[in-house]
């Protein structure tokens, strides 16, 4: 306890406007986790990685989260990906990371 978690890799990415517009193919949409949908989150990490996860402990407790910063991609009404963005508040002004990517085999 006590220790720093040092990052494994580090980008950075001074705006916004470089990035280009990709839409999503046909039948797919992007939007937040709304609440309620926990376990729709738990449910792609689960599989993705092959053990259980409870987005509490590792999403909603962990220091620099913001419900908008949870991501879905929907198909057909399913859950099929998930990304989740965290803010680290104790490093330099708007740092933060990729904290969970999952999506379902198929």
């Amino acid at each position: 306890m006590g220790e720093r978690h040092v990052p494994q890799l580090m980008m950075t990415l001074t705006g916004l406007e470089a990035i280009p517009y990709v839409p999503l193919p046909e039948g797919y949409a992007l939007r937040l986790l709304a609440p309620g949908e926990e376990p729709l989150w738990e449910a792609l990490c689960d599989e993705a990685f092959g053990r259980p996860h409870t987005f509490a402990k590792a999403v909603a407790e962990r220091r620099g989260y913001v419900a908008d910063g949870v991501f879905m991609v929907m198909a057909g009404g399913e859950a099929v990906a998930t990304g989740t963005a965290i803010c680290d508040h104790e490093q330099p002004s708007r740092y933060g990371y990729v904290h969970m990517i999952a999506a379902k085999a198929s």
